[in-house]
């Protein structure tokens, strides 16, 4: 990623990146529909000029994860 404004930000991998977002019924900048996956995020802080890397869990969404239908 370039372009990002110093601060704090919390990073996501998700699963089947190519599917319509419909399908999962999701939307990803709803804080209270994030709730579920927050475990799953990174924090990351940037400064100006920052290079980083982070390990990030795969996320399973809502029809793969048991409960969160």
């Amino acid at each position: 990623m370039t372009g990002l404004t110093p601060g704090d930000y919390k990073v996501f991998r998700r699963d089947s990146v190519d599917e319509p977002e419909e399908e999962y019924d999701a939307d990803w900048f709803d804080p209270e529909w994030l709730n579920p996956y927050k475990i799953k995020g990174e924090s990351v802080y940037l400064e100006e000029s920052d290079r980083k890397s982070v390990n990030l869990g795969l996320i399973k969404t809502r029809r793969d994860t048991p409960g969160l239908n």
